[in-house]
């Protein structure tokens, strides 16, 4: 009896110290690694722990989530190591430290392992995965080969994805002359042949028609439906709202939160987004009375200085060549009213164009980003 107990404690981690979080905050869905028992482990497809690289244009740090059958989890964040994590998945960039298990097999602890793993993996990267000097067929069933794919499934195997990706008309011509929305079908493609356990996908819509977005969105779906765990990488919201029940929020190749699509939106009170444009010489031309025109430092101190007395919580996101992004943090001023105040203001701040429009979704992740960095 007394064997019993010891065994049982040892397999559910009591005698195993808790390792100390650094991972620059708590959140729901941290996952601890070192308490999970072997079977916890294997029912995981995809677990991170405190993997980090010293990788010198875009380092991961410190990066921890765990991902169970049919998960889609979004990883959000604009230059911020989304794809760096891709590429440490999948062994393209060397871990400085922690794990990457898949399927409960650490991909980084020996070769062997990595070859293991990618039996369970599916990989749309940024860049081509495929051979250009071939057609998209040709492409299609070598992949389908090596996933072991039946030889005379291939064929119907090809062209139903063709098919269900609007570029089977295309599946004949060498791959190398795919349009980029034909290339970034292709790739998609490749990743979900034979439905793996796990598929990675960086920025598979980048580059693909808005009409056609929805037919590579619904073949994820459909593979994810059949027991597919999916990791999606992009910087199109849509690609979140109809795909993923969770986002991970990334920042310099740290994660600083993670949640569903609804708690990003309901944690943040909306605002006011205003872009503007700062064209001195248009408004010199335009307006005969201005006799002088201002650096571009003085305008865009004006232009804040106006906000900030006008509205009081006032951020500037992003100045990028006279294009200035600001956050009105101000609830009580109606979007009408705010237009009215900046049009009649507008020559005066050297201000040629500017656009007005309420919080998004999509800018929430901007506005979310800089307070966070603030």
């Amino acid at each position: 009896m007394l064997f019993y107990v010891i065994l049982l404690l040892r397999e559910r981690g009591s005698f195993c110290k808790r390792r100390q979080r650094h991972t620059g905050g708590e959140h729901p869905d941290y996952c601890d690694v070192q308490r999970m028992t072997r079977n916890e482990l294997r029912n995981h497809t995809l677990l991170l722990e405190n993997a980090e690289t010293r990788h010198f244009k875009s380092p991961v740090r410190d990066v921890t989530f765990g991902l169970k059958p049919m998960d889609v989890l979004g990883l959000v964040g604009e230059r911020s190591g989304k794809t760096s994590i891709n590429k440490v998945i999948v062994s393209d960039i060397n871990l400085s430290s922690g794990r990457v298990l898949v399927k409960g097999i650490d991909v980084h602890s020996r070769k062997i392992n990595r070859y293991k793993a990618y039996k369970y993996m599916g990989y749309c990267p940024q860049t081509d995965c495929f051979e250009s000097k071939f057609t998209g067929r040709e492409n299609l069933k070598i992949f389908c080969l090596i996933r072991g794919i039946r030889a005379y499934k291939v064929r119907e195997v090809s062209e139903e994805l063709a098919e269900n990706l609007n570029f089977r008309e295309h599946l004949d011509k060498s791959s190398g002359k795919y349009t980029v929305s034909d290339r970034r079908k292709l790739s998609t493609a490749i990743a979900v042949i034979g439905t793996p356990p796990l598929i990675i996908l960086d920025e598979p819509t980048a580059g693909v028609e808005r009409a056609h977005r929805s037919d590579v969105l619904d073949v994820l779906k459909s593979v994810n439906e059949c027991g597919s765990t999916i990791l999606l990488s992009s910087n199109n919201i849509e690609d979140f709202q109809s795909l993923c029940n969770r986002m991970a929020l990334l920042n310099r190749g740290k994660v600083i939160g993670i949640g569903s699509v609804e708690s990003f939106r309901n944690s943040l009170k909306p605002g006011l987004i205003l872009m503007v444009k700062v064209r001195p010489h248009a408004i010199v031309q335009s307006v005969r009375n201005v006799r002088f025109q201002p650096s571009e430092q003085e305008i865009v101190s004006n232009i804040t200085t106006f906000l900030l007395h006008a509205f009081q919580t006032v951020y500037l996101l992003e100045k990028v060549q006279g294009d200035l992004l600001y956050y009105i943090n101000n609830t009580t001023i109606p979007l009408a009213e705010a237009f009215k105040i900046i049009e009649q203001n507008r020559h005066e701040l050297f201000i040629s164009d500017f656009h007005l429009k309420h919080e998004n979704i999509e800018l929430t992740f901007v506005t979310q980003n800089f307070r966070i960095l603030k």
